[in-house]
């Protein structure tokens, strides 16, 4: 048990509120998703429709492994960012998906944030 982050987190919560939260994390994803569509050796994984939002994009890249991708915006930008086939290997095997890059928004990140990450990508992408 973290005391410290649990009694920040539910009054952060409870004042700021779930509803809200959601939409801003929902929000700043699709800024995410709709600046990463528009970038040649990016494939986006999957589609992002109003009924099916989620504050994580997923994508693949043409010219480089997504951990080496994930190292360099680590290392090159501050980018915290997952790599690999996370939690289901055996269907990115069924699917021939190879590794992916995974974005997760959370309620603290910025439009900022997400234009530092589309520049990133943008660079590491040319």
């Amino acid at each position: 048990k973290n005391n410290v982050t649990e009694n920040a987190l539910l009054p952060y919560v409870l004042k700021r509120g779930c509803e809200r939260i959601g939409t801003h994390e929902k929000r700043l994803a699709k800024r995410l998703y709709e600046g990463l569509s528009t970038m040649k050796n990016v494939n986006l994984l999957l589609p992002f429709s109003e009924e099916d939002r989620s504050s994580i994009v997923s994508l693949t890249l043409n010219n480089m492994p997504a951990g080496k991708a994930a190292a360099r915006l680590d290392r090159e930008f501050f980018i915290a960012t997952r790599s690999g086939l996370h939690c289901s290997p055996l269907a990115a095997k069924t699917l021939n998906i190879p590794e992916s890059l995974r974005f997760s928004v959370g309620p603290f990140n910025t439009e900022r944030d997400i234009d530092t990450a589309l520049f990133a990508m943008k660079k590491i992408t040319e």
